[in-house]
């Protein structure tokens, strides 16, 4: 591959229960930018995928006092990659290639409580390597409301 375009905007939505303090758990969907290869072993071939995932995991915290906490999370995620083009020698065609996997997912972050319901976030998550699907590192500044 000449060159790979990976970067872009990239966000996750997610539900979740807190048991307690200490534990929860999250079910999360992660939207990722197209990612886009270059001059495929020095030929004019250029091809772009999209990938979605839908995740699981348990996030594990340590609070310190009411407003500040760091979390650790972990589980799995089902990822769903689809060819959308490919373009040779000037020509484009769009196809349906389909690619899904199951990888595990590792975490953590910040969080501040700006209130009893209203938080922010920041992390980071790494989604690891199956197959031919590459890893994927995510990071992110978030805000959450928490329904009491």
């Amino acid at each position: 591959v000449g060159s790979v375009d990976d970067e872009g905007f990239a966000g996750r939505a997610f539900v979740g229960c807190d048991f307690n303090r200490y534990l929860a758990a999250e079910i999360g969907y992660l939207y990722l930018p197209n990612v886009t290869f270059k001059n495929i072993n020095g030929s004019a071939t250029e091809k772009s995928f999209r990938q979605q995932d839908v995740d699981l995991s348990v996030k594990a915290t340590l609070p310190f006092g009411r407003y500040f906490g760091v979390y650790a999370r972990a589980g799995m995620a089902w990822v769903y990659r689809t060819e959308i083009k490919a373009t040779i020698f000037g020509t484009t065609a769009s196809t349906n290639y389909d690619n899904e996997k199951y990888v595990p997912i590792l975490g953590g972050g910040l969080r501040f409580n700006f209130t009893q319901n209203f938080f922010s976030t920041l992390s980071y998550a790494r989604y690891f390597k199956s197959g031919d699907l590459r890893a994927t590192d995510f990071y992110s500044i978030g805000f959450a409301y928490k329904f009491s």
